[in-house]
């Protein structure tokens, strides 16, 4: 046999693969995962027309040369691949390991339910070796919870498909479904119409018709007097009083339904009385309402052009005369008035006044005042500081030696017996103010801001918003023009002219909403798909709304929802806040057989 260079090269070529100098790569797309794993493999080898034989030891071959193969069982696994021509040959293999999953599991309290009643769905999920670190749970209807048990009430009627999803500290996810396993029923709804809901007699009879919407329905009336009836349009007589009637209705599912409504008997005998019936001008006088009703609204008229509302006011005359008062209750439909002529004296009374002088430094925290009674004809005075001390001097001296405000009330009896008084509001004032604001920190152009005004002690104020703008509101709005940051100041003045000031640099921040996020799809062969949606957006004091595209919508900042079909789905997000800013973003989402989405627009 003639032996070329050429065979000779060929030989030691085969005979040096064999030695273990194996030109095969293999790889796989995962090493480690949670059963049922789907692992890709592939391989490439410098054999030409080469043979792919591959092994599992899941008992699984191939002769593919990147082949996939599913591991339902948890476990250890080699994957073994030869590549061979007949004259050269070379194997490799790889580890896999397959986890146990969860097994998500649970029961449910009843089969049946009514819309808006509570249902409590027990979680039975066991673990796996490794310890469950989040369930989710959807209810069917577009909610969602993720508590381990939870309770739900359905809104509307229908045949409900209910899933837990259990995920591991593995990562390792397991999910049951229970298809219609949850029937909700229509509720009916009571309700009825008196002959009439207010009577001004002494007793009225009143009949009720019944116009309770449902099928087969039982009817229990309940009067406020312990009676009862099981009538469909009953009738009872009421006495004086407000009285409280309900219709509970029940139908043959069990499913209920109760309305109230009130009763109003009354025959009003209107009255009213006062602490005094002569009085001073300046002298406060005090109003009763002696009727035998309270009244669900009253109404005084003084005589003098001035009116309450309140069921016992309190009047200040100002000018001498003899003044008629009227009262009038209302209950129910019921009306009635009470007038008494010339009911009210007043005589003159000397107006109290007083001035003060300070000695002090005008915002020092400590303070002398002198106090001067200056209404003629006073006979006695006395002074009441605010902080407890009073004084019966003509002329008094105060000091004030802690910070705060005080009100500053002068009594005065004249030498005709008229005892009047005179208070000032926040008279004193031992302290700088200490300027505060609080603002939205992000806004946008065109939109008013709000500016809320937090000092205390201060009766003036000047506002620089930092783009040349100012004002001198307590709490005004501001519009800014350009995109930016904005140093903002307060400048607080109280009734001395002491002032302080505060200044956030760079405090408000002028832009467009950011609106962002991110969708986390957990991996399922087949439905129900869990999505968890992860919000990008700066969020202080912003709201959100999302639509996740299959006709539900949540209003939080992250949530989890449920997707119990695949298909193409426009998710949006959209973010607003206080101040009227407003933005979106939407994602088009394809859902299919265990995958998640691909592109996404901002709007």
């Amino acid at each position: 046999m003639k032996t070329t260079l050429s065979s000779v090269l060929v030989l030691f070529s085969s005979w040096i693969m064999a030695a273990g100098s194996s030109s095969l790569q293999l790889k796989s797309d995962k090493t480690s995962g949670c059963s049922p794993l789907e692992v890709h493999f592939s391989a490439t080898s410098e054999i030409k027309n080469a043979n792919w034989k591959w092994s599992f030891s899941n008992g699984a071959t191939s002769t593919e040369k990147n082949p996939s193969v599913v591991f339902l069982d948890a476990g250890n696994y080699e994957a073994v691949l030869t590549v061979t021509n007949g004259t050269q040959s070379e194997s490799s293999s790889v580890k896999i390991i397959a986890l146990t999953s969860p097994k998500a599991d649970f029961k449910i309290e009843k089969t049946s339910a009514c819309v808006n009643e509570p249902v409590q769905f027990t979680n039975e999920s066991s673990p796996s070796g490794s310890p469950i670190l989040s369930y989710v749970w959807g209810f069917g209807d577009g909610k969602t919870a993720l508590e381990p048990s939870a309770q739900h009430r359905y809104k509307t009627n229908g045949n409900y498909n209910v899933t837990l999803i259990a995920t591991d500290a593995n990562g390792c996810v397991s999910s049951k479904t229970t298809l219609a396993s949850l029937e909700v029923k229509s509720k009916p709804i009571a309700d009825f119409i008196p002959s009439t809901q207010s009577s001004c007699k002494e007793s009225e009879q009143i009949s009720f018709t019944n116009h309770s919407i449902g099928n087969n329905l039982n009817y229990v009336w309940s009067f406020n007097d312990s009676k009862t009836t099981t009538d469909t349009n009953p009738s009872q007589t009421f006495n004086q009083g407000v009285h409280q009637v309900a219709l509970a209705v029940k139908d043959a599912n069990g499913c209920a339904d109760t309305l109230v409504k009130k009763i109003t008997v009354a025959n009003l005998k209107v009255n009213f009385s006062s602490s005094k019936e002569s009085t001073c001008a300046g002298e406060n006088v005090k109003f009763i309402n002696t009727s035998n009703y309270r009244g669900s609204n009253c109404n005084w008229d003084f005589g003098d052009g001035t009116a309450s509302t309140q069921r016992n006011p309190n009047k200040i005359y100002s000018k001498p005369g003899d003044y008629t008062v009227k009262f009038t209750v209302k209950e129910g439909e019921c009306s009635e008035t009470s007038s008494k002529l010339s009911y009210i004296r007043v005589t003159p009374g000397s107006p109290v006044s007083f001035k003060s002088t300070s000695s002090e430094a005008s915002c020092e925290a400590v303070k002398k005042v002198t106090f001067e009674n200056t209404t003629p004809k006073s006979a006695l005075a006395l002074w009441e500081f605010g902080d407890g001390t009073v004084s019966t001097e003509p002329r008094a001296e105060k000091i004030f030696d802690k910070t705060g405000n005080f009100s500053v009330g002068l009594t005065v009896t004249d030498s005709s017996g008229c005892t009047i008084t005179k208070k000032q509001e926040n008279f004193i004032q031992t302290a700088k103010p200490m300027a505060r604001f609080a603002v939205d920190t992000l806004g946008c152009i065109g939109s008013a801001m709000r500016f809320t005004n937090m000092t205390p002690n201060a009766s003036s104020y000047l506002w620089s918003f930092g783009d040349g703008e100012t004002a001198t509101t307590k709490s005004p709005y501001h519009t800014y023009k350009k995109n930016g940051y904005y140093t903002v100041s307060l400048t607080a003045f109280n009734n001395e002219n002491c002032d302080s000031t505060v200044t956030l640099k760079n405090y408000v921040h002028v832009d467009n909403l950011k609106i962002d996020f991110d969708v986390v799809a957990t991996p399922s062969q087949v439905p129900p798909f869990v999505c968890t949606f992860k919000n990008r957006s700066p969020q202080p004091n912003m709201k959100f709304v999302w639509d996740f595209g299959d006709g539900t919508s949540e209003a939080s900042a992250n949530p989890v929802h449920i997707y119990d079909a695949p298909g193409n789905f426009d998710v949006r997000l959209v973010g607003y806040n206080k101040t009227g800013c407003t933005n979106s973003k939407v994602i088009h989402q394809s859902l299919e057989m265990g995958t998640s989405m691909n592109s996404s627009t901002n709007e």
